[in-house]
This record gives C-alpha cells, structure tokens and sequence, in this order.
C-alpha cells in the first residue's frame, strides 16, 4: 500500500468518525468526500480524478 493510498483511507476514517460521533446528524453531501477517499484508498480508483480528467485537467503525478 503506498503513502497517498493510507492517507485517503485515514482521511476516510476520520471524517467518518466524526459522523458517528455528531451523532449523524450532518448533510447527505458530507457523506460524498468520505466514500470518495475511502473508494480511492481501497480500490486504487479515485472517482474524483476520473471525473476532473473526463474535465480535462491534466492528471497528478502522485501514485
């Protein structure tokens, strides 16, 4: 597992915590960030960067 890889996942997990500990009482689009980074982490496959590049920006050079 590489370096950007822990962080999204670590990200990931702590803004889910702080959903459980508001008790869920947050926004349906705070959940968006939390799925996007936890999918990144896991999979490999960040659906942001997908769209940003189906955009036209250029890609980062971070693996």
């Amino acid at each position: 597992m590489s370096a950007i890889r822990a962080t999204m996942i670590s990200a990931s997990a702590m803004l889910w915590l702080s959903y459980w500990l508001s008790n869920w009482n947050v926004h349906w689009l705070a959940y968006l960030p939390a799925a996007m980074l936890l999918v990144a982490g896991l999979a490999g496959f960040c659906p942001a960067t997908w769209l940003y590049g189906k955009l036209g920006l250029k890609p980062s050079s971070l693996k």
